[in-house]
């Protein structure tokens, strides 16, 4: 009795050693780790870096509704024709750099302008530029419906995307500009115009990606897709050896959808191996749960527990290197693609919801933000 008792403690000491640095560093991190940002003192604008503080005239937040945004934005247009004043519009404010915010001039706060309605019968969304990608998704997701391009973070606004005319991570396609139907455009004298490819076509063509130089976005009618859930594929390879990867794994194959490639930059490694990530229109089991997406039939909690445990403390005593490895085996590739379902938010208690980009979650589960934290200082 006296023997086993000694081997049951000598066993705990062992895993407390294991998980104890681990352990310490994720609950350190989430304490200290806050998705905020202390507020701009009055007077001053700046961009998502916090880099760029400018001093302005006045940051004006755009009213909610629709008829009172548009009267609040051609008085504040009149305003500054009379006081000699420049404009610069803001959503997101991932646009950084300082080159969309005038010294002196007036902000435009756009993001409350975000309303959003479906059309199921034509699959056009139309939505206020000031709506964000991570509003958008669930929205359509619970009219199994997803956007057709998008970028691969979900925390930038519609009237910014359109404005910069962003790529997305779908293979082979376009720029944002080629889901776009048609949008409505503020000019510089108060009235309002409709743009599309057979509307007011030259202004259509310089708006998007023309960072607000020709007049405010205030609402848009955008192509949307099915929503369909996609396997995730992962291949870890030397430099050398990425672009041949990337035609024999990726290009010729007719299902790759969505793909984005990063090298690594550990300073023992640096940039001499390269992650190449592709999801596949390759359809799994699935189960449906009322009022929740579906996920997964094959895997388990356990499974789920078990390979996170390992790719952390891989992730913690061994770097970049052996937990790259442990997320590109099989098994966690499928619990990958798992854990980005709502169900695995009802387990772990989060309450993300269903933010799904062609059925690939794009933000607000524990893996990602886990892993990020990793990468932002080992690996990417």
């Amino acid at each position: 009795m006296r023997r086993a008792a000694i081997v049951l403690l000598a066993g705990c000491l062992v895993v407390a050693a294991i998980l104890g640095r681990p352990a310490w560093h994720l609950i350190s991190t989430a304490t200290r780790d806050h998705d905020s940002l202390d507020p701009l003192p009055p007077g001053f604008s700046d961009d998502a870096s916090r880099m760029n503080r400018t001093a302005v005239a006045e940051f004006v937040p755009i009213a909610k509704d629709k008829e009172a945004a548009e009267h609040q934005l051609a008085g504040l247009l009149e305003r500054a024709r009379s006081q000699g004043l420049r404009v610069s519009i803001a959503g997101a404010r991932h646009s950084m750099g300082g080159h969309t915010i005038y010294p002196g001039g007036l902000v435009v706060d756009m993001l409350p302008f975000n309303h959003m309605d479906l059309d199921e019968e034509s699959n056009l969304l139309h939505v206020g530029a000031g709506a964000r990608w991570r509003d958008i998704i669930p929205f359509l997701d619970r009219h199994r419906r997803s956007v057709g391009v998008m970028q691969s973070d979900n925390t930038f606004s519609v009237g910014g995307s359109l404005s910069v005319n962003c790529h997305g991570w779908q293979f082979g396609r376009p720029p944002i500009a080629s889901t776009v139907e048609s949008f409505r455009l503020m000019r510089a004298d108060g009235s309002i115009v409709r743009c599309s490819r057979t509307e007011n076509e030259e202004l259509f063509s310089v708006v998007l990606g023309g960072y607000g130089l020709f007049g405010i976005i205030l609402d848009a009618d955008l192509h949307v897709v099915p929503n369909e859930r996609y396997r995730l594929e992962q291949f870890i390879v030397p430099i050398d050896d990425a672009l041949a990867t990337f035609e024999s794994n990726v290009q010729r194959k007719p299902d790759a959808v969505m793909v984005y490639a990063r090298m690594g930059i550990v300073p023992d490694d640096f940039l001499e191996e390269v992650i190449l990530n592709h999801r596949r229109g390759r359809a799994l089991i699935f189960l449906e749960f009322p009022g929740q997406a579906s996920c997964a039939m094959s895997l388990t909690l356990t499974s789920v527990i078990a390979v996170g445990v390992l790719a952390t403390l891989a992730a913690v005593f061994f770097g970049w290197r052996l937990a790259s490895r442990v997320w590109s085996l099989p098994c966690p590739t499928l619990l990958a693609w798992s854990l980005e379902s709502p169900l695995f938010d009802r387990i772990s208690g989060t309450d993300s919801g269903p933010t799904y980009e062609s059925g690939v979650s794009q933000g607000g589960i524990p893996r990602l933000r886990l892993f990020r934290r990793f990468d932002s200082r080992r690996a990417h």
